[in-house]
């Protein structure tokens, strides 16, 4: 749910989902149309990378992203990763 509404928000990003401690979000050329991106960018690649620099791993499958995260995540824990998370969605150049 947190997730879902920090995320959603965010003019690329549809599709927010949980279950469990498993999260994914697409990323979308343009949501409103659902267009995604041309596989040939890499899109889930550049943000994977981005990540990094928020010491996030975030797992690309083309254009969808994921998270696995240990059942022992507390709370703060989830919060401090969906941050990061926007920041880093919010650097990105679409």
């Amino acid at each position: 749910v947190q997730m879902a509404a920090q995320l959603s928000h965010l003019h690329h990003i549809g599709g927010v989902r949980t279950l469990g401690m498993v999260g994914a979000f697409d990323l979308y050329a343009d949501k409103r149309t659902n267009t995604r991106y041309p596989p040939a960018k890499r899109m889930g690649q550049q943000i994977f990378q981005e990540g990094l620099k928020e010491g996030l791993i975030l797992r690309p499958l083309g254009d969808t992203l994921y998270y696995w995260l240990p059942l022992c995540t507390t709370k703060e824990q989830i919060t401090d990763i969906i941050e990061r998370t926007v920041r880093v969605l919010q650097r990105m150049k679409w």
